[in-house]
């Protein structure tokens, strides 16, 4: 079936704009087996003029897609811009809150952050900003974005060092080994020692380990999972299998999203707008991290090894050697899951900013499904989607994506207390 064999660097999850309305700048790459359609957001789509918030969200979108920067690195593009956005307005003198030296802070700041770390945007970028903005402002968010740039000139989520080598254990019960079809090496390991924005260590946080095969709450995740994550499920339901393909990709894309209509929703102020960001993508990153960490202490092996190998010694776990889960393996340890533990952070900084429900119905298109579009009435139903979509999806055990909210919710109360 066609689906269970999408790319492995898919799961990855490299960074791409949502496909969201019609007046976008098309962008089409193509991968192994697949070819993926996305659209970045436009000013038109809501009306003509823009404030500097969401124009220079906009650019940010567009440079981080640009980039093609695995998750872990694209959050932390955001979060530099927006944390650098975030000094700038600091900086404003009373009674300019919500003028000309805010928005020439925001631009200035987000536009040095981005033109450093995507700079084969520059131009386009230049040519958004201001010409007339207030200088003042714009001195403040320059001065924002060098020291921002420089205190995290060597935190080990860039590009580079977000990958590297990692000496394997022996194949055994319970560890991860390469996924097919690809057996490709771990990746993001290095993301797994980076310096936190707020955390005071990766494994500050660290949850207990997975259920271990031959116990039952292993042998009771194996199980669903192996009927309703593989590729030609009988048992999925057709809403099932969109919510699994719904949330397949990018998870950071899919929030930008969310976060974006959020935001318009509570028609939150400029200067609103960017402290949200700013802890928002801090603490996202900071899961990221935490996450990382998790997966490379723990090894545990994903779905596909366990179900296809029949080496635990537990009769009640078969093997299913053909067996194909709906969407490609992402290449690095199964525990806890990515996607939970950021969304779960997500939700957790928009409820301290926006209150404990959307101001209004948030309607999010999907990338995989075309003209799907999911409509979220409260901040949790997109942590119950992820973590039953990446079982759905085939990908990971119960255990995992519940263990990943938990982790996502404890980092962000802790970020949310110091910041």
């Amino acid at each position: 079936m066609e689906l269970g064999h999408r790319a492995q660097n898919e799961g990855v999850g490299s960074y791409r704009p949502r496909g969201k309305r019609s007046l976008r700048l098309l962008i089409v790459t193509v991968l192994p087996a697949l070819v993926v359609t996305a659209c970045t957001r436009s000013s038109e789509q809501h009306g003509g003029d823009e404030s500097a918030l969401y124009t220079w969200y906009e650019q940010t979108d567009r440079a981080v897609s640009t980039s093609g920067a695995p998750d872990p690195v694209a959050a932390r593009t955001w979060a530099l811009a927006w944390w650098a956005a975030d000094r700038a307005v600091d900086r404003a003198v009373e009674g300019e809150e919500d003028g000309a030296f805010v928005d020439a802070a925001v631009a200035r700041a987000v536009h040095d952050v981005l033109v450093a770390v995507v700079p084969e945007r520059r131009a386009r970028l230049d040519a958004a900003l201001d010409p007339d903005a207030d200088e003042v402002g714009e001195a403040a968010g320059a001065t924002a974005a060098a020291e921002v740039l420089a205190e995290r000139s060597e935190d080990g989520l860039d590009r580079d060092s977000a990958e590297g080598p990692f000496d394997l254990p022996p194949p055994q019960p319970g560890v991860w080994r390469p996924t097919p079809p690809g057996d490709l090496t771990p990746r993001q390991v290095g993301v797994a020692t980076a310096t936190p924005f707020i955390l005071e260590s990766p494994d500050q946080l660290r949850p207990g380990p997975p259920p271990q095969p031959g116990t039952e709450r292993y042998r009771r995740d194996l199980a669903e999972v192996r009927d309703l994550g593989s590729a030609d499920s009988a048992s999925r339901t057709p809403e099932q299998t969109e919510v699994g393909l719904f949330w397949a990709g990018s998870e950071l894309a899919v929030q930008v999203d969310l976060v974006e209509e959020a935001m318009r929703a509570a028609e939150v102020s400029t200067v609103e707008g960017v402290r949200l960001l700013s802890a928002f993508h801090r603490i996202t990153a900071d899961a990221e991290i935490a996450v990382f960490d998790a997966k490379y202490t723990y090894l545990g092996w994903r779905p596909v090894t366990a179900i296809r190998v029949d080496g635990d010694g537990d009769p009640r776990t078969p093997r299913v050697p053909g067996w194909e889960p709906l969407i490609g393996t992402p290449p690095h340890p199964e525990y806890p899951s990515a996607h939970t533990v950021y969304a779960a952070a997500g939700a957790a900084v928009l409820e301290h900013f926006l209150g404990p429900e959307p101001a209004a119905p948030l309607e999010i298109p999907g990338t995989r499904t075309g003209d799907t579009v999911r409509t979220y009435t409260s901040w949790q139903q997109s942590v119950t989607e992820n973590e039953d979509a990446r079982v759905w999806a085939g990908i990971h055990l119960r255990t995992s994506d519940e263990v990943g909210s938990k982790l996502g919710r404890r980092v962000a109360a802790y970020a949310l207390a110091r910041l």
